[in-house]
This record gives C-alpha cells, structure tokens and sequence, in this order.
C-alpha cells in the first residue's frame, strides 16, 4: 500500500517541486528589468516570426550562431504562446525540464539527483531557463540516464541531437565514444551520431540550407575573449589596474562584452586549439579508465570534458556553468564515493554566477574591485574542479 502510494504522489511531488523552481526563477527575471535576462527569448521569437514570413533561418540559408537544430525548440516555444514570447518560453522549458525530472526520480538515487538539479538551477537564476542551453542540458539529463541504464546507442543520439542544438552535448558523446570497451559497440555508437547527423543535415538542405549550416563553427572562432570566461581575468584586472590599455567592450554583433589588452587577440585565437588538447587528454584517459568500470568512466568524462569546455573557452556567458549540472547528476545517480566535493562545488559555482549575472553586472562590466573579486573566485573554482576531476579520471584507470 506504502509503495503504491509512492507511485502515486512522489511523481506529483516533482512536478510540484519544478513548477515552483521554474516559477521563482522566472520571478527573479521579472525582477530585474534593467538588465533583461530573458532577452534572448525575444531574439529566438524574432527569428522564427522572420523565417516563418519569409523562410530566412539562421543556420540554413543565412548564418547562425547556433547549430541548425536549436531552430526546433524555438519554433516549439513560440507555439506555446504565439502573442508573448517570453511567456510561451517559460511554459515551454518548465514542462521539458519536469519531464526530465519526472524520468531522474524514477531511477535509482534520483529523487537526490533530482532535488540537486532543482537546487542547481535556483542558485544559478534565469539564465539557467532563459537561454537555448537550458534544452540542451535536459536533453543530456535524458543521455546520462540512458547511458547509465546500458542503452548507449539511444543515449549517443540523443546526445548528438543536443549537440545540434548548442555543441557543448559533444562532452557526453565524447564520453560515450571514449568508455566502449569493444570495435563492435564503437561501430554502434558511433553509426548512431552518424545517423542523427545525416539526418539533420538532410533537414537542413531541404530547407533551403548550404554551408550555413557549420556557421555556427566559423562565427565561434572569430569572437573575442568574453569578460566572464577565466581567461579573461588578466584583462579585466588589467583594465581595473591600468595596465595597458586593457579595457572592456560591447561587441554589437554578438551582443556581449569582450576584452582588448596586451595579447588579448593573440591569446584569443590560441583558446580553441588549446581546448582541442584538453578534449584529447580527456578522451584518452576516459579509454582507459572505461577498462577499469565504463559506467564511472563516463560520468568522470563528462564532467571533465564539460569543465574542458567552459575553462578552456572564450566565450565566458554565464549559462554555460548549466553544463556542469548534468554529469554532476550522473554521479549521484551512480552512487560514486567522494562526490560530495564537487556536488558542492557546482552549488558554489551556480551561486557565484547568478552574482555575476544578472544580479550585479554592471559592476563586473565598470571592473569594480569586489565585483572582479566575486568573478575570480568563480573562475578560480572552476579552475580547480577541472584539476580535481582530471586527477579523479585518472585514478579511475586504476584499478
């Protein structure tokens, strides 16, 4: 009787649990409207409205700053509400995220995995809903449960699929591709992204698309240094300081805020490279220690590669620290020992970066000394998980 009982209410509990989390973060948007944090939305609508009048998409037959596929859940969230964009949006992410909260708490250690990811997205605040990221991690919540459940080949398209959407899913593929342990299970996995991949692009050229599709690519490597990423600390002190001429800008073209400074261009187009390296070293050391247990090989890989890509990017915007909420999850879900610290960790980092955005970024934006204080000790701690989750995806390759 306990137990149907559970079955019955605990899913009712969660739905309850996502609704107030996706309503209180919505509120403290609403809050703040100097600072805008949902304007994005605003752009994903336009760009729909347009390639609805006049079939001109980004990333098909003009170019886009996200892959082809994130045009898919934008269309979805306008037909949500088709009068107020914002508005259909937020009914549009809260029901994908309770879904994905709903499938978590089914799984064994979910209800905990579930109650962190709600926790995460409060401290974290609107950008944890108001960005196309906010599809693509619980598209991955979805890969770290299939991949965990022995069902790799699902959880490698669905992660190929958000890596259509906004790239950074390519951490969980990695992962998957780095822990099969036979040329057998590579083949499938990998025919399984090819599939996807063909499949969208097919989409795409029937849409009218041509080398507009890779954009996204091209678009990525011609950015400055974004004033949040960590490699833009020397900068921003510089700018605080006076050392130099480093200083901070608005780019109109990607709506943001960059630095100029003694070797900021030279260090800027050294970044991608340098993320390459730090994928590779991920992978290998994913191969081997998906010799010793494949399971725990692929979250340690996953949180690393996704650590890879936010301390080693460029590009520093503040919904990129949503990433770090999913492998994170998959930890819980496996019962790995010594999780706390990073569980912990990614609360802290979540926190700090509502601060930073859109709480108090016009200081961060002046380089006001505790605002670039606030910033650093962000950084710094992302810095320090992507050290602690390399040392813990090494020993993992021991058995």
């Amino acid at each position: 009787m306990r137990a149907a009982l559970s079955r019955v209410w605990l899913p009712v509990l969660a739905v309850a649990a996502s609704l107030l989390a996706h309503w209180t973060i919505a509120a403290v948007a609403s809050a703040l409207p100097q600072i805008s944090p949902l304007n994005d939305v605003n752009l994903y609508a336009q760009w729909v409205d347009r390639g609805l009048a006049i079939n001109r998409w980004p990333g098909t037959n003009e170019p886009g700053v996200y892959p082809l596929l994130a045009l898919v859940p934008m269309i979805l969230a306008r037909l949500f509400d088709t009068t107020d964009a914002i508005h259909g949006w937020l009914w549009f992410i809260t029901a994908l995220d309770t879904v994905a909260l709903l499938a978590l708490v089914r799984r064994p250690n979910g209800w905990r995995a579930g109650a962190y990811w709600l926790a995460f997205l409060l401290l974290l605040g609107p950008v944890a809903i108001g960005r196309i990221d906010a599809v693509a991690a619980a598209l991955d919540v979805f890969v770290v449960i299939t991949v965990l459940a022995g069902r790799e080949r699902l959880g490698m398209a669905l992660a190929t699929a958000g890596a259509w959407i906004k790239i950074w899913p390519l951490s969980a593929a990695l992962a998957v591709l780095a822990t099969r342990r036979s040329r057998a299970e590579l083949v499938r996995v990998f025919g399984a992204a090819a599939a996807v991949s063909l499949g969208v692009m097919a989409v795409g050229i029937a849409l009218g698309g041509n080398q507009n599709m890779f954009s996204f690519l091209w678009l990525m490597g011609d950015r400055g240094i974004q004033i949040e990423s960590p490699i833009a600390l020397p900068w921003m002190w510089g700018a605080h300081l006076g050392w130099g001429d480093s200083s901070t800008y608005f780019d109109a073209n990607v709506i943001t805020y960059q630095v100029v400074g003694p070797g900021a261009a030279v260090v800027s187009k050294l970044m991608l490279p340098a993320l390459g390296v730090a994928l590779a070293i991920t992978t290998w050391l994913g191969v081997k220690a998906a010799a010793v247990d494949a399971r725990r090989a692929f979250v340690l890989t996953s949180l690393t590669a996704v650590l890879d890509l936010i301390v080693f990017n460029k590009v520093g915007s503040p919904q990129f620290e949503s990433w770090l909420a999913v492998p994170l999850i998959g930890g819980v879900l496996l019962g790995l020992p010594s999780w706390r610290l990073p569980l912990l960790g990614g609360l802290a980092i979540a926190a700090l970066t509502q601060w930073v955005y859109p709480l108090n970024y016009d200081a961060v934006v002046a380089t006001e000394p505790f605002a670039l204080a606030v910033l650093t000790a962000r950084n710094l701690l992302l810095i320090a998980m992507l050290v602690w989750a390399n040392l813990r995806l090494s020993s993992a390759a021991r058995p």
